[in-house]
């Protein structure tokens, strides 16, 4: 009565099939730690993206300001020589180049207000878009333990109808059984 080739057969392919779930259980875990991973450079990307921003925007906004008071030193300048007292002429000259400093100033502030606003969609995104991969992971996983589950059973089911053919086989052969 040799029944081993069966439960031999039955053992090694269950095995086999539990070994290549972990295996794959593994293969999707380091997918997601890499799905991670690349999420949080990229936020951290999108951060220095906006610190640079900021910088150049208080240089710009540093520069704008030193060149206005230059040229209003120069207006002062040109309107207390040739205005005694100033006047309107002189107030309206010194208004303008005021505005022009403010509507520059304005301007810088506004476009550094756009281009963070434009990191945070692009990290809301990142992240988003991390989400779904993770829960494609997930889905792709879950799957793989039902078809484990199935692939065990089909294995169980095959070497029950292999013992069941030598079981049959040794009737036929000894006559009895």
């Amino acid at each position: 009565m040799c029944y081993f080739g069966p439960i031999l057969q039955g053992t090694l392919g269950i095995g086999g099939a539990l070994i290549g779930a972990a295996s794959q259980k593994s293969a999707a875990e380091a997918q997601m730690q890499g799905v991670v991973k690349s999420m949080n450079f990229n936020l951290q990307n999108y951060e220095m993206q906006r610190q640079d921003a900021f910088d150049a925007t208080v240089q710009e906004i540093m520069e704008t300001r030193l060149n206005a008071q230059g040229l209003n030193a120069g207006v002062e300048a040109a309107v207390g020589q040739d205005l005694a007292g100033g006047g309107r002429t002189a107030d309206l000259i010194m208004r303008s180049v005021k505005g022009d400093e403010l509507r520059t100033v304005g301007s810088v502030k506004d476009n550094y207000s756009r281009k963070s606003n434009e990191i945070d969609l692009n990290k809301e995104t990142t992240v988003r878009n991390t989400q779904d991969q993770l829960k494609a992971i997930e889905k792709s996983t879950s799957n793989n333990n039902l078809t484990t589950a199935l692939s065990i059973a089909s294995i169980g089911l095959g070497a029950y109808k292999s013992y069941e053919d030598q079981l049959a086989a040794k009737k036929d052969v000894w006559g009895r059984g």
